[in-house]
């Protein structure tokens, strides 16, 4: 397990979802004078389980560290992604 960080660029109103999985997540307003709705969230998980978490929530096209990785050469991303299709885990 170790510390997370990831910007979503949905309102910060849209965070529910991830504070119930993650209730002690550091959830913050990461707006500025060039980026408007947009929240960053700080969580200890290891990067499968957060992976699996932002996809069943729907968050994966607003994550930041997703679309990244997804550009990369990332196995365990791929490995997540191929679980969930093949049980139809992702809920959006």
């Amino acid at each position: 397990m170790s510390e997370i960080y990831d910007v979503i660029y949905y309102p910060i109103s849209e965070s529910k979802d991830l504070k119930k999985v993650y209730p002690d997540a550091v959830i913050e307003d990461a707006s500025d004078f060039v980026h408007e709705g947009r929240f960053s969230i700080r969580v200890q998980d290891d990067k499968k389980s957060y992976y699996e978490n932002i996809i069943k929530l729907g968050y994966y096209d607003a994550s930041l560290m997703f679309r990244m990785r997804l550009n990369e050469d990332d196995t365990e991303l791929k490995e997540v992604i191929d679980r969930l299709l093949k049980s139809k885990g992702a809920t959006k």
